[in-house]
């Protein structure tokens, strides 16, 4: 809930004043609501509600928690390889620290993942260990 409020405080605020200074918004505004709009009403939303649906053994979390742990860990990865070509081509709001810190954010979302889908690796009837038998799935 931090990195929400410390991530979109500030932002929209920024966004809604009478004169927005933040590059990357001054680059373009309808990426930065787009952006905005669906971390803070689709994904933070079903991250909380897959999250109480975990916490509490609900059988239909553990398929919204595989989806999200899969879109957790590549999205970063996508926004990083962003990053690295925005500042590649002296784009707006890009420097070495964000890379760094997109890099780290990665590798650490990319860990729950492992985690995540390593026991599903070899069950049987699964995709994984149907390729690895041979057949096709």
């Amino acid at each position: 809930m931090l990195l929400v409020i410390g991530r979109y405080v500030p932002a929209l605020a920024d966004a809604i004043s009478a004169h927005p200074t933040s590059p990357t918004y001054r680059a373009s505004p309808t990426i930065f609501w787009t952006i905005a709009l669906e971390d803070l009403v689709v994904v933070i939303p079903t991250m909380l509600v897959a999250g109480i649906g975990t916490w509490r053994g609900s059988q239909w979390a553990v398929r919204a928690r595989s989806a999200i742990v899969g879109w957790s860990a590549t999205v970063p990865l996508a926004i990083l390889a962003m990053g690295i070509a925005m500042y590649a081509e002296d784009g707006p709001g890009s420097s070495p620290a964000d890379i760094a810190v997109l890099a780290a954010f990665s590798v650490t979302l990319l860990v729950p993942a492992v985690l995540c889908y390593a026991p599903t690796r070899g069950r049987a009837g699964s995709p994984m260990s149907a390729a690895a038998a041979g057949h096709s799935a």
